[in-house]
């Protein structure tokens, strides 16, 4: 079991995910940078500052996260002054991995004040598609390299490649290949 289906236990056998997660990982810091944040993190101690917080707080925590207790949660919104705490149901810590809907709603109620409003766009297949995703899907389909993509579009390789992971979780392919095999299919 690798550390996205650690924190994550949904994901269990989800070869997908688990590709793009390794991938995600090589890609984002070399095990020296790694190894630096990771004792940076171990280092850090805001207990002091929580009672001098005067901005409004939202709280999130999914009440079955295996990395992270609850009791954390509770403790900051316990020493943060008019913290709102909200403990959703749920497993994973990611959120974006499980109800993320239920999360987003308590976002949107916590910014607006007002109930979430209906109609969210949908988890997957190609109406799930950001436009941006939609934009990169398309010129990857067409046979451009993430290269090329990112010059066209003024973004990014790395950033190519993110909304083309996105993407392929979305509409359920696992690579290029498939992707320009169905696009078709997809609609895309």
């Amino acid at each position: 079991m690798d550390s996205a289906e650690l924190r994550n236990p949904s994901l269990r056998g989800d070869d997908t995910f688990r590709r793009w997660f390794i991938r995600f990982l090589r890609l984002a810091a070399s095990p020296g940078v790694l190894a630096d944040l990771l004792r940076m993190n171990a280092g850090l101690d805001i207990r002091p500052v929580l009672p001098r917080i005067r901005q409004p707080a939202l709280i999130l925590h999914r009440v079955g996260d295996p990395w992270v207790a609850v009791e954390h949660a509770r403790y900051l919104a316990a020493h943060i002054p008019g913290a709102r705490l909200v403990e959703l149901a749920g497993i994973d810590h990611w959120p974006w991995i499980g109800d993320a809907d239920a999360l987003l709603d308590e976002v949107e109620r916590f910014l607006t004040g007002a109930p979430p409003r209906a109609g969210r766009r949908p988890s997957l297949g190609p109406e799930a598609l950001t436009r941006r995703e939609r934009d990169v899907v398309r010129l990857a389909a067409e046979g451009h390299t993430a290269p090329q993509i990112g010059h066209l579009l003024g973004i990014g390789e790395r950033t190519v490649e993110t909304h083309l992971a996105s993407a392929y979780a979305k509409l359920g392919v696992a690579s290029k290949l498939e992707l320009v095999r169905r696009a078709a299919d997809l609609d895309v």
